[in-house]
């Protein structure tokens, strides 16, 4: 069978052994608005393994972009972990910076120096002094009693 490259062929009838059209319908052999090239089938598949290609590599730099924000959490929670009750307020701020809001000497909310939407809240035993005016003074010497797991939260403005 030979392959014909206008439409006119495939709408009406022809010889199936020389690929000839049936006889009295010539006329529509030659329609110039029927007419598609023996390349064209191949152009479009071309393009469809183009466009298929093209977005699974699109995919890929999304694992790759969500497998990097994985690592980036996980080291995130590692430094956060650190930080354990005992330790004092001084090894805190080495991890996290303070928030503005409401707090006192043994309760405040910390946020993570790298994200600053990343928090915990950390209750503290103050160190004894013997001056009354410095008993209500954060003082880098403080204990960290318990810190709570991280949350999310927008940021707090004074």
């Amino acid at each position: 069978m030979i392959f014909r490259t206008t439409f006119s062929h495939m709408i009406y009838p022809f010889n199936m052994a020389f690929g000839e059209p049936v006889p009295g319908l010539e006329k529509w052999h030659n329609r110039a608005d029927f007419t598609w090239n023996r390349g064209e089938p191949m152009k479009h598949i071309i393009w469809l393994v183009l466009l298929l290609a093209s977005a699974s590599f699109i995919s890929a730099q999304q694992v790759d972009q969500d497998r990097e924000h994985t690592m980036w959490i996980a080291s995130v929670m590692d430094s956060i972990h650190t930080v354990k009750p005992g330790m004092t307020r001084q090894d805190l701020l080495k991890v996290f910076n303070t928030e503005g809001g409401l707090s006192s000497r043994i309760h405040r909310i910390y946020v993570f120096k790298g994200c600053r939407y990343i928090k915990v809240t950390v209750e503290f035993q103050p160190v004894e002094h013997q001056n009354d005016s410095q008993s209500q003074k954060e003082m880098p010497t403080d204990r960290i009693v318990a810190i709570s797991m991280p949350f999310l939260q927008y940021r707090v403005l004074d």
